[in-house]
């Protein structure tokens, strides 16, 4: 059984603790793709038949959701939609819901994904992402957002590591940071 460690922790505090509320922070992160979201999603997935939706039960990490989804003690408030590989909020503080999703890279080895952000708004029209990291070895790792802890970004941890990147909004694209335990 996988423990959420010492890095999913912090990220926990600080997703709870929160800094500064803007207007935006009520823009609550969660897990589920809208029907606007799933429409972008679609369209541009079907020009790119290498990159696939990565299903819940690749994780390996069902203990770690449960308690995630559930809530308990010391982790916050439960988030019943909890998906590792998807994540939905106000990433840019503007206002405007973007979403992150880890997919399936195909010709790549079989651990390797793609990180795409698409920002907000979405009206069902053809839309490019923000941002695309092909070739990522992520076997295991999942996403998390707080509007709260907006300053670091989207973050991708290990549920059993002390390594968390974050995905940090520059303008109308990210950059990808790693961070060890203690940083």
């Amino acid at each position: 059984m996988k423990h959420i460690t010492w890095i999913t922790l912090v990220w926990l505090a600080l997703m709870i603790s929160g800094e500064v509320a803007t207007a935006s922070d009520a823009l609550v992160a969660t897990h589920t793709l809208n029907v606007e979201q799933q429409k972008t999603l679609n369209a541009w997935l079907k020009k790119h038949p290498d990159l696939q939706i990565k299903p819940i039960e690749e994780c390996g990490c069902d203990s770690d959701i449960d308690v995630l989804r559930k809530g308990s003690p010391g982790y916050g408030t439960p988030e019943p939609d909890y998906n590792p590989y998807i994540v939905v909020g106000d990433f840019r503080g503007n206002g405007q819901v973007d979403f992150a999703i880890m997919l399936n890279d195909l010709p790549k080895n079989e651990n390797s994904v793609a990180l795409v952000v698409f920002n907000g708004p979405f009206h069902g029209k053809d839309k490019s992402p923000a941002f695309i990291q092909h070739n990522m070895v992520l076997a295991g790792y999942a996403l998390f957002f707080s509007p709260q802890s907006r300053r670091y970004g989207i973050g991708i941890a290990q549920f059993n590591a002390d390594i968390a990147i974050h995905v940090i909004p520059t303008h109308n694209t990210y950059k990808i940071e790693a961070h060890e335990q203690g940083e």
